[in-house]
């Protein structure tokens, strides 16, 4: 993980992916710069922005593994697809507070978690509408869901932006 970074500890425990988790327990891991979350652009246009949203990730695992393989992601405020001026915080972040973001526009959440195929991988899902919320609140199970394609679209759009 880039040296940049900082983990604040939530005030929950974070999310342990050995263990499963109950409804109410949920917290993400989410990047934040000057106390407002960032957004990963996933448009192919610049006038496109249903595809933005934040990437959460389940754990410190998930994370160290994302940005060891895209050690060039950017931090993106929401108002603005301008990088971030100074190096982006890592807060975690409740589940029913991320929704709360989806009440107020926000369309998808990128979830990026470890690869329950393989113990040092990553894998991730693009969610919006309900499915999103559930997942957030783990009312859902993210399995079914995870995409290779999901972390590629990702990946493209961090190379595009």
């Amino acid at each position: 993980m880039p040296r940049h970074l900082s983990i604040n500890q939530p005030t929950k425990p974070l999310n342990s992916c050995m263990k499963p988790l109950k409804k109410g327990d949920a917290v993400w891991l989410v990047m934040y710069q000057n106390n407002r979350a960032c957004i990963h652009h996933g448009f192919t246009s610049t006038g496109d922005h249903l595809l933005c949203g934040p990437i959460v990730f389940c754990c410190q695992n998930a994370l160290r593994r994302f940005f060891n393989q895209y050690p060039d992601y950017i931090c993106r405020l929401s108002s603005s697809s301008e990088p971030a001026e100074s190096s982006p915080e890592i807060r975690g972040t409740p589940g029913e507070q991320i929704v709360t973001w989806m009440d107020a526009g926000i369309q998808v959440i990128n979830f990026i978690v470890c690869d329950p195929r393989n113990a040092q991988g990553i894998s991730a899902a693009i969610l919006s509408g309900n499915q999103a919320r559930q997942a957030l609140n783990h009312e859902i199970a993210l399995e079914s869901y995870l995409s290779l394609n999901a972390l590629q679209s990702i990946a493209m759009s961090i190379d595009n932006v």
